[in-house]
């Protein structure tokens, strides 16, 4: 009988150790989320202002979609042909990919940084616009 119970309260230890060890994992892991989101925040707060997108000040300027940083090549989309002269521009001049596009030279699409184009464009708010419609 004594064996027994001797086996049963190693077993509870052994149980009690492992929902230890797990609730400092998880511990551990939240932490690492939050440090992640914060860094994706910099990251992205980051490459707003290098976009024009944002103000030094962290203002968000006005765009011409719902994501921000979305911004299609000049004659793909209405509303980003009225940024020509300013976010499409600051795109050539940086060598910087639009939305959707993919050429090597350059580098990637602020808005595509955590997500694809195809994700990205599921969102109709996101989504180029032809005049007269959807493209």
């Amino acid at each position: 009988m004594q064996s027994a119970m001797d086996t049963v309260n190693r077993a509870i230890y052994a149980l009690e150790s492992t929902i230890e060890g797990l609730q400092k994992e998880r511990v551990e892991l939240k932490i690492r989320l939050d440090n992640q989101g914060k860094q994706n925040q910099l990251v992205q707060d980051t490459l707003a202002k290098e976009d024009g997108a944002m103000t030094p000040d962290g203002e968000w300027k006005q765009a011409p979609h719902c994501d921000p940083l979305v911004i299609h090549a000049p004659g793909e989309c209405q509303y980003c042909d009225k940024y020509a002269e300013t976010r499409q521009k600051n795109r050539i001049i940086r060598h910087v990919n639009f939305t959707g596009h993919y050429d090597s030279d350059k580098t990637l699409c602020p808005s595509e940084y955590f997500r694809p184009a195809e994700t990205i464009h599921l969102w109709h708010g996101n989504q180029p616009q032809e005049i007269g419609g959807q493209k």
